[in-house]
């Protein structure tokens, strides 16, 4: 059986508002990882990443734009809230690979390559990156908006990835830049691409018209 998801802080707990969002996501993507056939050892490498624990803000963030739009068409924001969420797991465990950050410890516990090995941890992110797809696919309305929801998790994947670029490996060239704008520039790529997205696919589930 997967492993249920831990609470983020049991010393300081979540309001109920937040706390119920939260249990939530924590429910749909345990129900989404168990539906998925795949290599026991895969299953539980994945498990382990994406329910052991987390703030789930991004999924949250999403849920709370669809619930304020105040329209009659919105739909149900869990797929692509949780989508989110299974990217922003899929760049926890690449970043902490040896090649990268090489961290031996997250939320407390041995990382996903030092607990399953770093062959592991390379197939288990990518296929959480393969999983938010179709997490993403189960999420039922219009074709065209659809599109959109697809568009911004790929293309906010994207600028996730090439803030990391920047983090890890530093400028591509000799050119002269600002270190107070390239840190802007990585923290808007690395961390806040993906709570834009949020941000606007919730919108998108609750039927709001974004440019």
């Amino acid at each position: 059986p997967l492993m249920s998801a831990a609470p983020h802080d049991t010393a300081h707990p979540a309001p109920p508002w937040l706390a119920e969002r939260r249990a939530a996501v924590n429910a749909w993507l345990e129900q989404f990882l168990a539906s998925r056939e795949l290599p026991k050892r895969l299953h539980e490498g994945i498990a382990y990443a994406v329910l052991g624990g987390g703030k789930r803000l991004r999924p949250i963030l999403a849920i709370l734009s669809c619930e304020a739009c105040d329209t009659s068409t919105a739909t149900d924001p869990l797929p692509p809230a949780c989508s989110l969420e299974l990217v922003h797991a899929f760049s926890l465990v690449h970043d902490d690979l040896p090649a990268l950050d090489n961290d031996t410890l997250r939320r407390g516990r041995p990382t996903a390559h030092k607990q399953f090995g770093e062959a592991m941890g390379i197939l288990i992110g990518d296929a959480l990156l393969s999983l938010a797809t179709e997490a993403l696919l189960t999420w039922r309305g219009p074709d065209d908006t659809r599109a959109k929801l697809m568009h911004e998790l790929a293309s906010a994947t994207t600028r996730m990835i090439a803030g990391q670029v920047e983090d890890t490996l530093g400028p591509s060239s000799n050119d002269e830049i600002d270190p107070a704008q390239r840190l802007l520039d990585i923290h808007r790529q690395k961390t806040g691409a993906l709570i834009r997205a949020a941000c606007r696919m919730g919108g998108l589930a609750g039927g709001a018209a974004l440019g």
